[in-house]
């Protein structure tokens, strides 16, 4: 019962907290670099998609698994990768910026790839997600914008209150969904869907990595970013969109588990490269 409501909580203060954390100045930066950012868009709004589909068809994947993971992989920019951004002493500015335009993009990629992709199995109609989209994530993180230009000070010291509200709910989310779907999570967790999981990452990083400038900063950002989906609206999804959503929801947890440890395996691993590098330069 508490599920849908924690999960939209999530996707909503967290759109928010982006709107809060984007400077004027971040995005007129990053729109400096407009083959970088249409090279990453691109990647994470109609290159991941399709993969997933693809690998979920090669590898015995159970039917309700290959759902939630190619739902996962349509939503990009998951705010887990500010937070890797940081770990691995990248460019912050532009993982915040990237991120705040993958989160406008969703709102349009997201009913397009589920009308295209998951029509069969889902029962909300495209354009009924795409009302949801706009309501929790594009205005919040509009009202968030327009609040930071108003009062970029106020707006900077409440970034990490509403950062913290989201992950207290999305942990309470994700315990609730376990408590209710456990055996569902660990038959998904013993399949081959980890598997698919870890390809459909590496490759995603890869392609976020090579799509990206020089800058060695913004190269691994750009790859922890890409890696990084947007479980959290992959879950609010779910929670509306099929009837039994049960073994999908399950799927997500699974996939935003090991995503989590990933990433900030990478994150770690690059942090500590760059350590080790700094005194030889």
């Amino acid at each position: 019962v508490a599920f849908e409501p924690l999960v939209a909580i999530t996707v909503l203060v967290t759109a928010l907290a982006i709107g809060l954390d984007t400077t004027p100045a971040a995005l007129r930066n990053v729109m400096r670099r407009r083959r970088t950012v249409v090279a990453l868009l691109f990647t994470n709004g109609v290159v991941v998609p399709p993969t997933a589909v693809v690998l979920v068809n090669v590898f015995p994947v159970p039917g309700s698994d290959e759902t939630g993971v190619v739902l996962c992989a349509i939503c990009a920019g998951g705010p887990l990768g500010l937070k890797a951004a940081q770990l691995a002493r990248g460019d912050l500015a532009w993982a915040v910026a990237i991120i705040s335009l993958m989160t406008i993009m969703n709102v349009g990629t997201l009913p397009l790839w589920t009308s295209l992709l998951l029509t069969e199995s889902m029962t909300a109609r495209p354009a009924d997600l795409l009302g949801a989209m706009v309501v929790i994530i594009l205005l919040p993180m509009l009202a968030g914008v327009w609040y930071r230009r108003r009062r970029p000070a106020r707006a900077g010291e409440m970034v990490p209150r509403f950062e913290s509200v989201s992950s207290v709910t999305l942990a309470l989310a994700v315990a609730a969904g376990l408590i209710a779907h456990f055996d569902q999570v660990w038959s998904t967790a013993t399949s081959w869907t980890p598997v698919v999981v870890v390809i459909l990452l590496g490759l995603a990083g890869t392609a976020g990595y090579f799509a990206s400038g020089p800058s060695k900063a913004v190269r691994w950002v750009s790859t922890l970013v890409t890696m990084n989906r947007g479980t959290s609206i992959a879950l609010l999804v779910a929670s509306r969109s099929f009837a039994d959503q049960g073994p999908v929801i399950s799927t997500m947890i699974a996939f935003g588990i090991l995503q989590t440890i990933i990433v900030l395996t990478v994150a770690l691993v690059r942090r500590w490269h760059a350590a080790v590098a700094a005194p030889a330069a």
